[in-house]
């Protein structure tokens, strides 16, 4: 409990905020170190002057080529890799700030839409009620008492499941053969 305090202080998630920053600015400068290495690496490949291929050190030439190609390359990708590292580094430092900012940005969008969803669900939900209010109206009667007072209209204290009526829906015994409100047999 009281680590889950030291993180949520404002003074400790401020340091572990610059220390991540710091941390994610050095990996960027190493990355941008290592793509810059990987860049001459690349340039001194193209610009190497091979010998005729007639010539003795051709092959040896072509070698050491093809290796500085492949080291440039592989510092450059590397070194992109990282920066983005890096970049998600100090962009996981601000999270909090970054969040505030969208919400920023959301929260009037999000008001605006519930003000235009409103009604529609509103009328959406009355259309839905006065259609199936005639088949369930009962049912949604006995529910939203027994919800309201924890006892149904007839005054029983609901404790597990019962067994009801197919034919009028009202609850009956267990062991009833006919229903007592209805008549109709089970």
């Amino acid at each position: 409990m009281t680590r889950q305090k030291e993180y949520l202080n404002e003074k400790n998630y401020r340091k572990g905020s610059a220390a991540l920053t710091i941390l994610g600015i050095v990996v960027m400068l190493a990355a941008a170190a290592l793509a810059g290495f990987g860049i001459t690496r690349l340039l001194a490949a193209k610009n190497m002057v091979i010998p005729a291929m007639t010539s003795s050190g051709w092959f040896e030439a072509r070698q050491q080529q093809s290796s500085m190609y492949f080291t440039g390359g592989a510092c450059c990708m590397f070194g992109a890799f990282i920066f983005f590292l890096g970049i998600s580094i100090v962009a996981s430092a601000h999270r909090r700030s970054i969040l505030a900012w969208k919400m920023q940005q959301v929260m009037p969008l999000a008001g605006e839409a519930a003000e235009k969803i409103q009604p529609v669900a509103a009328e959406l939900g009355r259309k839905t009620m006065d259609t199936m209010a005639p088949a369930f109206g009962h049912l949604a009667e006995e529910v939203s008492k027994g919800i309201n007072s924890g006892r149904s209209s007839s005054g029983e204290t609901f404790s597990g499941p019962k067994k009801y009526c197919r034919h009028c829906g009202k609850p009956i015994e267990d062991d009833s053969a006919f229903c007592a409100y209805c008549g109709k047999e089970l």
